[in-house]
């Protein structure tokens, strides 16, 4: 009752080995997708000791301050490059690819969460340079 298993068991040979190539780099795009990639991003974070301490960081109306036990730095308006609003974090990106992430995780209450998805709208979102 399978539409899809006849049709494929009725291809010729040859047919069939020509679908091989196709099928042969998906599999390679996915393994690269699913485990070259992540493995980049983990092997990077674990080489990168200030990002894996404890950080503090301000939102102002001006930009947001980031510190650390060994380091701080501000950022302002004009370093804001995109805004994002994922499910599990906000992210306000300082470059395409670099971005400071704030985790949905971190509010103890819904109100709080909201408050400060409001102000990042209000004050880092009202210059036209910067993107949702």
């Amino acid at each position: 009752s399978d539409l899809s298993a006849i049709y494929f068991r009725s291809l010729p040979a040859e047919h069939a080995l020509s679908i091989l190539p196709m099928a042969l780099i998906t599999a390679f795009y996915f393994a690269y997708l699913y485990l070259l990639i992540p493995f980049i991003y983990m092997r990077a974070y674990k080489s990168d000791k200030i990002v894996q301490e404890e950080q503090t960081m301000r939102l102002k109306e001006d930009g947001i301050e980031l510190s650390t036990a060994r380091t701080y730095a501000r950022f302002t308006l004009e370093d804001f490059y995109r805004i994002g609003f994922g499910k599990k974090i906000i992210a306000v990106y300082v470059s395409a690819q670099k971005a400071l992430l704030i985790p949905r995780h971190c509010f103890t209450t819904a109100e709080e969460e909201k408050a400060v998805t409001e102000f990042i709208k209000a004050h880092y979102m009202k210059n036209n340079k910067t993107k949702q």
